[in-house]
């Protein structure tokens, strides 16, 4: 390995000094003086004016290298260097080359078969058209059929179509029939209906005929209610009387109650403050438990009764009927308004 290292590294030497040394020298650059002379040797035409301009440019153009490959032209360039991509270079143009070559070989050698055995080319082409025209027969048999598959679904379609119409229009018929049908049986309805509104108007009449009996009586019986009304509008202010009365009497029994219910919560206050002091100072528990569970229980029988409250006023004055209960002060008869007086 040091061996190759040393050799690699002196051959990179000596290209660099070549380089270098290429660099220093430079192409150099023709002159007016030759270029006038040039002009003049095309002017002259012989053939030593053309001898002596080949030498010229050969003297002018040595050393320089050239990018572009100008025909006709003296090219001069250097060794390319050893690389890897330039031995790239090489196999894949020498690859090309001979894969070039091989293939001129082979369509040499092709052509020279054909030659020499004309009769199996000629069995060869007649296979070839054989098979083409087999094709083409399998190609046009193929579209023959699609184009029937075609026209086979198109009649489908048209058929389906028909169906379709034949069966909607079934269905009209049916919708028609039944339509038809209870039209009729609504008609018979209709006439059914008219016979029992004759049959009721009939009825009407004979019932008018009676209301109008019966008016005359309510007309009778008008009178004795408009009596029985004035003798109520005559004991109606001693009810009203009598309702502010009751109002009051139950507006003082309801503070009583009030002031009853504060005296209890004050004894309850005063009994909790004394049960806490047995408990606190007794000394024997099956006493201060007990006593504790009477107060208990008691609290809960007490507390379950609510509180009373306020007679509801309607109209300005008090009603003491509940919700329940109908109004019935409408409802007197004679004998109710004589005994009120």
């Amino acid at each position: 390995r040091s061996r190759s290292k040393s050799r690699t590294r002196s051959k990179s030497q000596g290209r660099s000094k070549s380089t270098g040394r290429s660099k220093s020298k430079g192409p150099s650059k023709p002159t007016s003086s030759s270029s006038n002379s040039n002009s003049r040797s095309r002017s002259k035409g012989p053939s030593k004016v053309k001898k002596t301009k080949r030498v010229l440019v050969k003297k002018q153009l040595k050393g320089i290298k050239y990018d572009k490959w100008d025909f006709g032209k003296v090219k001069v360039f250097d060794k390319p260097a050893n690389t890897p991509a330039n031995k790239k270079a090489a196999t894949t143009i020498e690859r090309m080359v001979r894969g070039w070559w091989a293939r001129l070989q082979f369509k040499l050698k092709l052509y020279q078969y054909q030659l020499a055995h004309p009769a199996i080319m000629k069995e060869r082409a007649m296979e070839r058209m054989r098979q083409n025209i087999e094709k083409k027969k399998q190609y046009e048999r193929k579209k023959l059929e699609a184009a029937h598959k075609v026209d086979l679904k198109k009649q489908s379609k048209v058929e389906k179509k028909e169906e379709k119409e034949i069966l909607q229009g079934k269905e009209l018929i049916e919708s028609l029939r039944k339509e038809n049908k209870k039209l009729r049986d609504k008609n018979d309805k209709i006439i059914a209906a008219a016979k029992s509104l004759k049959k009721q108007n009939n009825r009407l009449d004979g019932v008018n005929e009676q209301t109008d009996g019966n008016m005359d009586i309510l007309e009778k019986h008008a009178k004795q209610i408009q009596e029985t009304h004035k003798k109520l509008s005559v004991v109606e202010p001693k009810y009203k009387a009598s309702a502010d009365q009751m109002t009051q009497v139950v507006e003082q029994h309801r503070q009583y109650c009030l002031a009853e219910h504060q005296i209890k919560l004050m004894y309850v206050k005063l009994i909790g403050t004394v049960v806490d002091m047995l408990e606190e100072r007794c000394k024997q528990p099956g006493l201060t438990d007990e006593v504790v569970s009477m107060v208990l229980g008691m609290e809960g029988k007490d507390n379950q009764k609510p509180l009373p409250d306020k007679v509801e006023e309607v109209n300005g004055h008090e009603s003491f009927a509940s919700d329940g209960d109908d109004d019935d002060s409408d409802n007197y008869d004679e004998y109710t308004v004589a005994t009120l007086e």
